[in-house]
């Protein structure tokens, strides 16, 4: 009888001994595996006007705007380019058949004369604003005493013709002297400006795509004979005492941020919130201002 207890005894320690040895050593780690959804995939169609210079800001804008709203979802962007308005509404018809998301019409310039009735894709279009009555202000806040004005512009360009027609009607509301010079290519465009140094004393040009061109010319041409210039792009800045434009970039992050919202939520685009002229910038070159003895606003960016 003592043998048995003594051999049930023995079995019980064994036991004992096996199941703490068991629990002392720790169970493996249990196998993370991660399970990867699918990311979104959006096709954007960007239509944008060369004709102002300014898309190329308002594009990136946008972009940076919608890849940071929507930091998971892929991507794909077809981008058209046109030099007039008649070219980028039909560009934009052809985009709207590549079976896209969103469309985004990025004209800095004039209103596109499109027919939205016949888009099925959901459409944002870039709000315009005129800033000519802007620098006709601005130009006469700096030059109060200004004798005479010289318009340079490119003819042939629709946008750049309106603007002149429009500071034309601001100049004779206040009683400024100005004459026009109408261009239409380069060599038309450095003669008017020669032509202005003789005859005026302050020049002003609207952006175009040929005026921009020509800006660095510029700078030879008015800075050695004390003509001031102002104007509505920031090309023409080195050789300017203003700049009154508008700050695109930002424009088109707002744009950007409301195109995310439509493709997250489904929602129609909404551009009742959104206007250009809050992006409005005045620009002064204060050094060339205090080398023509020009004073500047107390408040001023440069």
């Amino acid at each position: 009888m003592k043998r048995t207890n003594k051999r049930y005894l023995s079995l019980f320690f064994s036991l004992l001994l096996c199941f703490l040895t068991a629990c002392s050593h720790p169970s493996d780690p249990p196998t993370e595996k991660t399970i990867e959804k699918p990311s979104v995939h959006y096709r954007i169609g960007i239509c944008q006007s060369s004709t102002e210079g300014y898309d190329d800001q308002l594009t990136k804008g946008f972009q940076d705007a919608l890849e940071k709203s929507i930091p998971n979802a892929q991507i794909t962007v077809l981008t058209k380019n046109a030099d007039n308005s008649e070219t980028l509404a039909s560009q934009s018809l052809e985009l709207d058949r590549a079976g896209l998301d969103l469309l985004f019409l990025a004209n800095t310039g004039r209103a596109i004369p499109l027919d939205n009735t016949n888009i099925q894709t959901p459409t944002i279009q870039t709000p315009t604003y005129d800033v000519t009555e802007q620098v006709g202000e601005t130009l006469h806040q700096l030059l109060p005493d200004i004798s005479q004005v010289g318009i340079l512009y490119h003819s042939s360009s629709p946008s750049a013709s309106a603007k002149a027609e429009k500071m034309m009607q601001y100049l004779d509301k206040n009683q400024i002297s100005y004459k026009k010079y109408p261009a239409t290519d380069i060599t038309s465009f450095s003669s008017g400006a020669n032509d202005i140094c003789d005859q005026c004393d302050a020049a002003y040009i609207p952006a175009d795509t040929l005026a921009v061109g020509q800006a660095a010319k510029l700078e030879d041409i008015f800075l050695p004979a004390g003509i001031p210039l102002i104007s509505d792009h920031r090309d023409f800045f080195d050789t300017s005492m203003a700049i009154v434009t508008l700050d695109y970039y930002n424009l088109g992050q707002q744009l950007g941020t409301l195109a995310a919202d439509v493709l997250q939520n489904g929602t129609a685009p909404d551009l009742s919130n959104i206007h250009a002229e809050d992006h409005l910038i005045h620009d002064y070159n204060r050094t060339l201002c205090e080398d023509f003895e020009i004073s500047l606003p107390d408040s001023t960016n440069h």
